[in-house]
């Protein structure tokens, strides 16, 4: 019976409050299945491990206030204590009352979004259990820690600070190590977890949450309660100020340990530079091997070119040895990370030294407006092409790929996205070549530097300044830029459309459960399929969308995508042209 009245009195005590916490989080969760939905994202079931990483946590640290803190600030505590009420009674049910209610939002977060996912994507059973074990987990190690952690009172931020700047610590010093977390269950991505189940963490997780009951439980036993009486005591100016040094002191004895910990290994300063004077370039290995060697050729165009447009300095580019995988050109951008100023650029050492160069040397120059030469039309077919039109070379290659495209330099102006999306990596960068070359022969080589100067001398830090540059290059810009004759883009048609082998276009089609993509055996044989899920906001994909390449062998004539049949998916087929070196592509084609 006193079980029962020690859950009614925290249920009609706290139930309110709790509600109003659960529907906040429920319109968390729809806002994050919104998001996905628009994105397009692999799987819904991401949305789960979005709520269980932050908006969950958050929501246990006020449960576990509400049953702890707020009864002792209140006074609940000490009425409860006249109560001929064991103390464990008291922490035993708290637990279990709020141990149900953050388990069942979890579980309420996992079943429903299952449901919406299960009409778009397959979800085996078997991983659903999984999902299940690692959401039940991950709360039980949120909760237990929470719980514990509000029995210290005045003392409850300072272990939390402590908590933080050891876990900062342990990933300094050991970024390998086993995962010694509460947070283990859920500290991958949902796409890893599902091929690697992280079993490993359990021990940690069930430890941690069986310390914070074991902690409250020993905390409230100890004479008669003695400690959390003077714990949460309301706090002197006196006590506010020895746990502010506390906490400052816990953060410089951590920073001590710094320099035991391999410091900077995963920093790109830290790597070998580049002497130059305006370029800014480091390898992932030796300056004197082929990578630095590489290096020290970009460097010099980009120091040269520097000084004939107007750029005292270019932006960090990082140098990494890497294969080139089927279908990808050498020369790529690896994913951009948030947290470093530098452009990493993965690069195959076996092309030939020249168009690595001209390759690194336009992702050096699209660095230089960042995302802002993604969206602007005008602006990036100029950057596209004035890598291979600086540095010097055998234009017989480029020439070949510009007569791919058949269309006119009119078309290729007034959506240049559009036409390097359907003309690929490779092939785009030549037409925007063939371009810079028309105007050099209509207006001169300075006419074309004064182009350059007026994009690449463009600063890029505020919206504004990209809604200036959006006006500058209006129609017509180029004329007013270099004072060329409307002519020069006649001469730009004139290089293109040479009529060379072209691609099958394949098609795509859901049958059986499944994306099917075929093409004919008419034209060159293509080597992989490209394929990618559109988001709302395209019509059409566009440079730099994240896609996928399925190697293919030359006799087959369709492959199944593992993609989402309910998706806006596109595929091209793509094929790599020995001849002059290059990557060649079909059309992008959308199911009918």
């Amino acid at each position: 019976m006193r079980w029962w009245a020690l859950v009614a009195k925290e249920v009609q005590q706290h139930g309110a409050a709790v509600l109003g916490a659960l529907v906040l989080l429920a319109s968390v969760q729809v806002v994050a299945w919104g998001i996905s939905l628009f994105e397009n994202q692999l799987t819904l079931m991401n949305t789960v491990f979005e709520l269980a990483v932050f908006p969950l946590p958050v929501f246990v640290f006020f449960l576990a206030g509400r049953l702890v803190v707020h009864d002792h600030a209140r006074g609940t505590h000490e009425f409860l204590v006249a109560l001929p009420i064991a103390p464990a009674h008291r922490v035993l049910a708290r637990f279990g009352l709020g141990l149900a209610v953050v388990l069942a939002a979890g579980l309420a977060s996992l079943v429903v979004t299952a449901l919406l996912a299960s009409r778009r994507e397959g979800l085996p059973a078997a991983w659903l259990l999984q999902l299940f074990a690692q959401q039940m987990l991950h709360l039980w190690g949120w909760f237990g820690v929470a719980f514990g952690v509000a029995h210290f009172g005045r003392y409850r931020w300072l272990v939390w600070w402590t908590l933080m700047v050891a876990a900062v610590a342990y990933g300094t010093h050991a970024p390998d190590g086993p995962p010694v977390w509460w947070v283990g269950m859920m500290a991958e991505s949902v796409d890893a977890t599902r091929l690697h189940a992280p079993w490993a963490a359990v021990l940690p997780v069930v430890m941690w949450g069986a310390a914070g009951l074991g902690l409250s439980l020993l905390l409230s036993m100890w004479r008669g309660g003695m400690l959390l009486e003077d714990w949460f005591r309301p706090v002197t100016a006196y006590q506010r100020a020895t746990l502010l040094g506390a906490g400052v002191a816990v953060m410089i004895g951590f920073d001590a340990l710094d320099p035991l910990a391999p410091a900077g290994r995963n920093t790109w300063a830290e790597l070998p530079a580049i002497p130059a004077e305006r370029a800014d370039l480091r390898v992932a290995g030796s300056a004197d091997g082929p990578l630095g060697k590489l290096g020290v050729a970009v460097a010099a165009e980009l120091d040269a070119l520097g000084a004939e447009v107007g750029v005292e300095r270019w932006p960090p580019i990082v140098l990494v040895r890497d294969r080139r995988p089927v279908g990808r050109p050498p020369v790529r951008p690896a994913p951009p990370d948030d947290d470093e100023l530098a452009r990493v650029v993965r690069v195959d050492l076996s092309a030939p030294h020249g168009d690595l160069v001209r390759r690194v040397v336009r992702e050096a120059l699209l660095h230089r407006l960042g995302d802002l030469a993604v969206w602007d039309d005008e602006t990036r077919w100029v950057l596209d092409g004035a890598a291979p039109w600086w540095v010097e070379g055998d234009t017989t290659s480029l020439e070949v790929l510009a007569a791919r495209h058949e269309g006119n330099a009119e078309g290729a102006l007034s959506d240049w996205l559009v036409t390097s999306a359907d003309l690929g990596p490779d092939v785009a960068p030549a037409v925007a070549w063939a371009g810079l070359v028309a105007l050099e022969a209509s207006a001169g080589r300075d006419a074309v530097l004064q182009l350059l100067r007026e994009v690449l001398a463009f600063e890029s830090a505020t919206p504004i300044d990209g809604m200036r540059l959006r006006w500058m290059t209006r129609d017509g810009w180029v004329i007013r830029a270099t004072g060329a004759p409307a002519s020069w883009v006649d001469g730009w048609s004139e290089r293109l459309g040479g009529g060379a082998d072209a691609l099958p276009e394949a098609t795509v089609a859901a049958e059986g459960g499944q994306l099917v993509a075929r093409w004919s055996a008419d034209g060159r044989s293509p080597t992989a399929v490209e394929w990618a899920v559109l988001d709302s906001s395209l019509l059409r994909p566009a440079p730099g969308l994240p896609t996928e390449i399925v190697p293919i062998e030359s006799s087959r004539r369709q492959v199944a995508l593992p993609g989402d049949t309910h998706g806006r998916v596109v595929v091209r087929v793509v094929a790599w042209d020995a001849t002059v070196g290059a990557l060649v592509t079909g059309p992008w084609v959308g199911p009918p």
